[in-house]
This record gives C-alpha cells, sequence and structure tokens, in this order.
C-alpha cells in the first residue's frame, strides 16, 4: 500500500508499506505527477506513521518496530537508530556520529549505509553534514539544505 504525505510543503512523500507485515518499508520524495488518493482507513501503523509526520517539530520518537528493516545488518540498523536521536534542528558531523556509534574510523562506511536509508525525514540523515560543507543527501543537496533551513528556523 502506497500514502502520500506532503510534508510542510517543502516535498511529497511517497510512504510504502509492506503487503504482508503491513510495515513501513520505505519513505521516498515524490513529485506531484505521482500524487493519488489515498484509502481512507489507516492501519495502526499508517496512523503511527502519519502521527509521528504531524508531530515532527516536537521531536517525537517512533517505535522502530513500525519500520521493516528485513534485510539490513545489525550495524546499519545501529547506524540508523543513532540517528533517530538527532534532535530536530541540530546537526552533527559524519565524524561525530561515528563516535556516538562507537566506530571512530567507520565515517565512511556509515556515509554509506545513510545513503541508502529507506526512511529519510522518519530517520533524519539530513542533520548529518560533512566538517566544512553540507554533505551529500541521496534526493538531493537542494532537498537537504530546505530541510536543515526548516529546522532550524522553527521557533522553538
Amino acid at each position: 500500500m502506497i500514502l502520500f504525505y506532503n510534508f510542510r510543503g517543502i516535498a511529497y512523500l511517497k510512504l510504502k508499506f509492506n503487503n504482508d507485515n503491513g510495515l513501513l518499508n520505505e519513505v521516498a520524495f515524490s513529485d506531484f505527477s505521482e500524487l493519488k488518493p489515498s484509502p481512507g482507513k489507516l492501519t495502526f501503523t499508517q496512523h503511527e506513521i502519519i502521527t509521528f509526520l504531524d508531530s515532527y517539530e516536537k521531536n517525537p520518537h517512533l517505535s522502530f518496530s513500525l519500520l521493516d528493516f528485513d534485510n539490513k545488518s545489525e550495524f546499519s540498523i545501529s547506524v540508523y537508530k543513532t540517528l533517530a536521536t538527532i534532535p530536530f534542528g541540530s546537526a552533527i558531523t559524519y565524524s561525530q556520529l561515528s563516535y556516538k556509534i562507537g566506530r571512530p574510523k567507520a565515517y565512511r562506511a556509515i556515509g554509506n549505509i545513510m545513503g541508502k536509508n529507506p526512511f529519510p525525514i522518519i530517520i533524519p540523515c539530513h542533520r548529518v553534514v560533512g566538517k566544512h560543507n553540507l554533505g551529500g543527501y541521496t534526493s538531493g543537496i537542494e532537498i537537504k539544505k530546505t530541510l536543515l533551513e526548516y529546522e532550524s528556523s522553527y521557533p522553538k
């Protein structure tokens, strides 16, 4: 099942749910051409994901049990869990993230894992920047820049 979510007028998110287990399988940035009406009744997982997105600025917690991590290594999951702890409006460097994970020399491996993040926004990899620049972002540097600007300008 696919739901579309207008994220603060910044971008449309395409939320893909696994038809077998009902878990969120992927979040992708979408353009207007893909938009379709969403179904009326939401499952528990879908409701929880939408509630998370609706309260995004309040730094909500989302249970990782709602996310489909099939075929992800334990190391990848530890990266995603650590990313989820970076507060709204904050940013850290790839190096700082590697220290938080306990693998200080693995910042490139961590960057590769982040590049495969199936849940952008929900797992906020956009909050990780380079020492001297914004770093990369799979969905494009402009979206990363817009998200960081939105978060830093949001009234606290």
